[in-house]
Protein backbone atom coordinates (compact mmCIF):
# COMPACT_ATOMS: atom_id res chain seq x y z
CA UNK A 1 0.00 0.00 0.00
CA UNK A 2 2.64 2.55 0.90
CA UNK A 3 4.86 1.72 -2.26
CA UNK A 4 1.62 2.59 -4.30
CA UNK A 5 1.07 5.36 -2.51
CA UNK A 6 4.60 6.89 -2.98
CA UNK A 7 4.68 6.02 -6.74
CA UNK A 8 1.22 7.97 -7.16
CA UNK A 9 2.98 10.86 -5.30
CA UNK A 10 6.13 10.83 -7.33
CA UNK A 11 3.83 10.60 -10.58
CA UNK A 12 1.64 13.42 -9.36
CA UNK A 13 5.28 15.70 -8.78
CA UNK A 14 6.30 14.59 -12.01
CA UNK A 15 3.43 15.83 -14.09
CA UNK A 16 3.47 18.83 -12.41
CA UNK A 17 6.79 19.27 -13.16
CA UNK A 18 5.94 18.86 -16.82
CA UNK A 19 3.44 21.12 -16.56
CA UNK A 20 5.84 23.98 -14.96
CA UNK A 21 8.18 23.11 -18.16
CA UNK A 22 5.13 23.52 -20.56
CA UNK A 23 4.52 26.97 -18.94
CA UNK A 24 8.39 28.31 -19.02
CA UNK A 25 7.89 28.16 -22.09
CA UNK A 26 5.11 29.84 -23.05
CA UNK A 27 6.34 32.74 -20.36
CA UNK A 28 9.84 32.42 -21.51
CA UNK A 29 11.91 31.72 -18.76
CA UNK A 30 12.16 28.57 -16.58
CA UNK A 31 9.74 28.23 -13.19
CA UNK A 32 10.39 24.22 -13.33
CA UNK A 33 11.78 22.69 -10.32
CA UNK A 34 14.74 20.25 -10.34
CA UNK A 35 14.95 16.61 -9.45
CA UNK A 36 15.45 16.54 -6.62
CA UNK A 37 12.95 19.18 -5.67
CA UNK A 38 10.39 17.07 -7.64
CA UNK A 39 11.17 14.18 -5.40
CA UNK A 40 11.38 16.58 -2.02
CA UNK A 41 7.82 17.19 -2.62
CA UNK A 42 6.52 13.83 -3.64
CA UNK A 43 8.29 12.62 -0.06
CA UNK A 44 6.75 15.75 1.88
CA UNK A 45 3.37 14.79 0.69
CA UNK A 46 4.22 10.63 1.25
CA UNK A 47 5.06 11.93 4.82
CA UNK A 48 1.89 14.10 5.78
CA UNK A 49 -0.55 11.29 4.43
CA UNK A 50 1.74 8.58 6.59
CA UNK A 51 1.65 10.77 9.46
CA UNK A 52 -2.49 10.67 8.75
CA UNK A 53 -2.64 7.30 8.33
CA UNK A 54 -0.60 7.08 11.62
CA UNK A 55 -2.77 9.14 13.42
CA UNK A 56 -5.61 7.80 12.23
CA UNK A 57 -5.03 4.24 13.30
CA UNK A 58 -3.80 5.66 16.77
CA UNK A 59 -7.20 7.08 17.07
CA UNK A 60 -8.86 4.18 16.33
CA UNK A 61 -6.82 2.03 18.74
CA UNK A 62 -7.57 4.48 21.72
CA UNK A 63 -11.20 4.84 21.53
CA UNK A 64 -12.14 1.50 20.13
Amino acid sequence: MLDAKLKELINIQKERQLALKELSVVLGYDISFSDKEVMQFAMQEFEKDLMAHIEKGLGEALNG
